[in-house]
């Protein structure tokens, strides 16, 4: 008689093969997910970069102020410390929050990350639970580009105004993904969560005394372990890095860690006095 089916043993060495083959392929197929995720939040940063250049050609390398730069909801009542996830603060729904930046980005759909939506939607401190939760952008401007301060009745610069004040142009961030949470053990990191365009990262003998914003952490990480990965940063001669806000250098008054590192625009970052006034 012909046998019939397969026996025990030859299901089960099948099905041992095939456990074998997704534990290959199902890690491979989840790296190259995330690989293009991180892919298209380079791609939107590249495009930053792209755009802040083209708005520096047309005003004498004057920097636009980051808390306005790209999303200004200030003529419609909608900028406030939630406008990152207010779809009403969004140009897209009224072109009046239109800031100097908006008509030199390519497309209204490069201001959100995928991988921070992941991490966004289960971690982020909004305040204001009140405004519906939209995320409409994820990246932030050095606020030491631009920024005027009032000092004894005369504007100046927070750190410079031009981009050829700045010293080092491929270690100076320009835009950079900001951490939506704070983050205040094993060390004080991230005073201040994204709410705004302005990424202000602080000195260690600042006068207010926090560390300020930081750098994100949602990359090369998991969603349970939010503070141990890395933020993409677009810097001011327009190559996009993979950042560590973990990483600091030792200097005489303490750690100087890279939110703040790559942030200052001049000498002085690692001073032993805070090298802005305002």
């Amino acid at each position: 008689m012909k046998r019939q089916g397969f026996t025990l043993i030859e299901l089960l060495v099948v099905i041992a093969i095939i456990a074998l083959l997704l534990s290959i392929v199902v890690p491979a197929l989840y790296r190259a997910k995330e690989y293009s995720r991180l892919t298209v939040c380079k791609t939107n940063l590249k495009q930053y970069g792209y755009g802040m250049k083209m708005y520096l050609a047309d005003n004498d390398e004057l920097y636009p102020y980051s808390h306005y730069s790209i999303f200004d909801g200030r003529k419609t009542g909608t900028w406030n410390s939630c406008q990152w996830h207010n779809k009403l603060a969004s140009p897209s729904a009224d072109i009046r929050n239109a800031g100097p930046l908006w008509s030199y980005l390519s497309s209204p759909n490069i201001h959100l990350c995928p991988v921070f939506l992941n991490f966004a939607k289960i971690h982020s401190e909004h305040t204001n639970c009140a405004i519906p939760y939209d995320p409409q952008y994820c990246y932030s401007q050095n606020n030491y580009l631009g920024a005027p301060v009032t000092i004894n009745g005369q504007k100046k610069p927070l750190g410079v105004f031009r981009e050829s004040e700045v010293q080092n142009t491929a270690g100076v961030l320009l835009f950079v993904e900001e951490t939506p949470w704070t983050i205040t053990a094993p060390v004080n990191l991230a005073s201040h969560v994204l709410n705004d365009t302005c990424f202000w990262a602080r000195h260690p003998r600042d006068p207010a005394g926090y560390p300020g914003d930081c750098i994100a952490t949602y990359h090369a990480t998991v969603v349970k372990k939010k503070d141990n990965g890395k933020g993409n940063a677009v810097f001011v001669d327009g190559h996009v890095e993979l950042v560590s806000p973990w990483e600091y250098t030792d200097t005489s008054i303490g750690k100087v860690y890279n939110s703040f590192r790559y942030s200052w625009p001049k000498r002085g970052a690692l001073s032993s006095t805070c090298p802005y006034t305002y």
